[in-house]
């Protein structure tokens, strides 16, 4: 990193003590964080959601300031110091629904949107059962952003530092998730009920061409597929696990995650998961080997799973509302009700802010500050 802004020695000096202890299992007091993607970004730029997703030139530059915004605006337990280098990723949210083949409805001033595929069930299957996974790479858009993007990095320099665009696509927003969305929810909760054996071999055929597609993203780095899998880890969502039961997730989704996660990590498996999914937590952790679990909030109870499970580490989320519109007192209190006692655990236990554009910069200021109040370890 560069060095800090003026004034911000003693902060940096604090934050990089605090990540290195909590690396080693020694932190005193809980990190607080805070993240954003292009709502924030396309605000601060004035920009069209529209525009972000289907011009180049335009998510590159967005990108760019949006990280720029967050080093310039958000103190929290991240180095403050613009990068020696700036990466930027290519992003399309609905990457994966197009790869499977559903229709993307992209809106001016909105997140875009997939539309379920509308063939019948068997189509359906056959359709992602026989597609090349390459092929629909290199036909997406987003393999347009990252071409294009990068010839446009190639030899530029922001806030006179060297950009460069990174390889995108090596995850999933989720088996089940894009199951559901490419099939219709209610009719793939309808294909548990009534067809099992479709409905496994859906999200079977989708846990294939998702490797296979994470695969050709991890070829553009050089990674061959001999060299799988990996040491290094891997992190995945899968938002749509709230829907479902602990013994429906069992017989039909765990297959898939062990699948997914043996053919592209022998190390650390983490996940993200929104909404109520604590249904879950035990299996992820005994049988899916998810030592790591990113998004749960104040409802659910940190210390109780930490304590069940010793391996077991949350990266817990503010809630966004209260983020948003809440009072100082009530910003405190969500705070606090994160980092209870049993809860703070030395290595084990972060706290996630996402900033969206409707965030004001105080709130953000007031949480970061109630997050170091409530946050050290044994003094509640």
């Amino acid at each position: 990193m560069s060095s800090s802004p003026n004034g911000a020695e003693e902060h940096d000096a604090d934050v990089s003590g605090l990540l290195a202890a909590f690396k080693d299992g020694k932190n005193s007091r809980v990190p607080v964080w805070f993240a954003s993607d292009e709502h924030l970004w396309l605000t601060a730029a004035k920009r069209s959601f529209r525009e972000f997703y289907l011009n180049p030139r335009v998510q590159l530059d967005v990108q760019l300031l949006g990280q720029k915004w967050m080093l310039d605006n958000v103190t929290h337990d991240r180095a403050s110091g613009y990068p020696d280098i700036w990466r930027v990723s290519p992003r399309d949210w609905m990457h994966e629904n197009a790869f499977f083949g559903a229709g993307i409805t992209y809106q001016e001033n909105d997140y875009a949107w997939g539309n379920p595929v509308e063939l019948d069930k068997g189509e359906l299957l056959r359709s992602i059962e026989e597609m090349d996974a390459g092929e629909r790479v290199r036909a997406s858009l987003l393999w347009r952003l990252y071409v294009a993007m990068k010839e446009v990095a190639a030899g530029m320099r922001f806030e006179g530092r060297p950009v460069e665009v990174t390889t995108p696509g090596q995850g999933t927003d989720g088996i089940l998730t894009k199951t559901c969305e490419v099939r219709g929810s209610e009719r793939f909760c309808m294909d548990i009920c009534d067809d099992p054996d479709y409905a496994r071999r859906l999200l079977g055929a989708v846990t294939r061409q998702t490797i296979a597609r994470i695969k050709f993203w991890l070829a553009q780095d050089g990674i061959a597929e001999s060299a799988l899998p990996r040491a290094s880890g891997f992190f995945f969502c899968d938002d749509s696990l709230q829907m479902i039961s602990r013994d429906v997730y069992e017989a039909f989704v765990l297959p898939c995650h062990e699948a997914l996660c043996s053919a592209l990590t022998t190390g650390k498996r983490a996940i993200h998961l929104c909404g109520h999914a604590t249904q879950h937590y035990r299996s992820l952790y005994d049988k899916a080997g998810i030592t790591h679990i990113d998004g749960p909030g104040v409802f659910a109870d940190h210390g109780r799973y930490m304590a069940e499970m010793p391996g077991l580490s949350f990266a817990a989320q503010m809630h966004s509302t209260c983020l948003n519109t809440g009072t100082d007192a009530e910003i405190g209190e969500m705070l606090k009700g994160l980092m209870t006692d049993g809860a703070k655990r030395a290595g084990r236990f972060e706290v996630v802010g996402f900033i969206n554009g409707e965030t004001p910069i105080e709130k953000i200021r007031t949480a970061y500050q109630m997050g170091r109040e409530y946050g050290p370890i044994g003094a509640w």
